[in-house]
């Protein structure tokens, strides 16, 4: 802490971070601080844990900004770091303002979790298509994580219609990056799961609906497809070595092609191939198709105006990414 109190010393801006993890009965509250030393490069350290009688916002302010004064940080703090909670940010209506703002009497950046933000995006999305593709992903999956006799029923199913067996996944709200491989290997086993289903005589209700659907196939290869775009920006977004301007223009490269995405009506390859068998036969509304893909698009890039405020601040800062050689 001596060595910690020294660079703080040392340095001109600081960020904090927080957050709070349930064990048990008792609520842990680390907060961490960021700053940068021309010697040592970004540094990040824990300032204290601590346990805390609740997860209120005030309870939250007055812990950090008895850390600040604590510290003297109060004058160099720039930004604050944690989860999107309302106890935090107070939802996107507050546009990322919080209380710890006005005690310190600064004006701060408040750094949303992006990761979290594209996660949240594509589910709220997801759920405006006319298909509830998250219950049935985990409703398949409760149907066979721990019951054997349902898996080798349709262990042999996938022998006789050729398809390799393998694991269904599950998926949790919670959990990122669990959509889309629990979507993928929904699809590989689409043909045996179908057949396994309307083959029951107790189906439930929503499966099979969902499997006599002629539109499901279709609707989990779309799903799969945008799952796999957000997937892919998760992905840069969690990755370790990562600053808020480099995260502020993925957001935004994000909303561009969701944009460009929504001007062009855009549908997967798979998709096309399905709708094109349709207008053969006449059997679905193509029009009301490109309409709901349409929606989620829409669905997608107000989501993310609703939240990129914090981020919409840095992009001044892309210059320091030295992305272009300096004249």
């Amino acid at each position: 802490m001596q060595l910690v109190v020294a660079d703080l010393n040392a340095v001109s801006f600081v960020t904090v971070f927080s957050d709070c993890s349930n064990h048990g009965s008792i609520k842990v509250c680390p907060v961490l601080v960021r700053y940068f030393l021309p010697k040592k490069g970004v540094q990040l350290k824990i300032l204290e844990v601590s346990n805390l009688r609740g997860e209120s916002s005030d309870i939250l302010k007055k812990y950090i900004f008895d850390l600040m004064t604590k510290f003297e940080l109060s004058q160099k703090l720039l930004a604050f770091c944690a989860v999107n909670t309302n106890c935090n940010f107070g939802g996107s209506a507050r546009r990322g303002k919080n209380k710890l703002a006005a005690s310190t009497g600064s004006t701060l950046i408040g750094v949303n979790c992006a990761a979290h933000i594209v996660n949240n995006c594509v589910q709220a999305s997801i759920d405006c298509l006319p298909m509830d593709i998250e219950v049935i992903v985990v409703k398949i999956f409760s149907c066979f994580y721990i019951y054997t006799v349902r898996v080798e029923q349709l262990k042999k199913i996938c022998d006789t219609v050729d398809v390799e067996y393998k694991r269904l996944l599950g998926f949790s709200k919670t959990r990122w990056l669990t959509l889309k491989p629990a979507i993928e290997r929904i699809l590989k086993l689409f043909k045996p799961l179908k057949k396994y289903f309307l083959e029951q005589p107790h189906c439930p209700n929503i499966l099979e609906a969902f499997f006599e659907n002629s539109t499901s196939e279709m609707w989990l290869f779309c799903t799969h497809c945008q799952a796999s775009l957000f997937h892919n920006y998760i992905t840069q977004i969690e990755s370790n070595n990562i600053c808020m301007v480099e995260v502020a223009l993925l957001i935004k490269e994000l909303k561009l092609k969701l944009a460009e995405r929504r001007d062009e009506i855009f549908l997967p390859l798979t998709m096309k191939k399905i709708i094109s068998e349709f207008q053969k036969t006449g059997s679905e509304n193509i029009s009301e198709i490109r309409d709901n893909v349409q929606h989620f698009y829409i669905n997608c890039v107000e989501y993310l105006n609703q939240w990129d405020h914090a981020f919409k601040e840095v992009e001044v800062m892309e210059w320091v990414l030295l992305r272009t050689m300096p004249s």
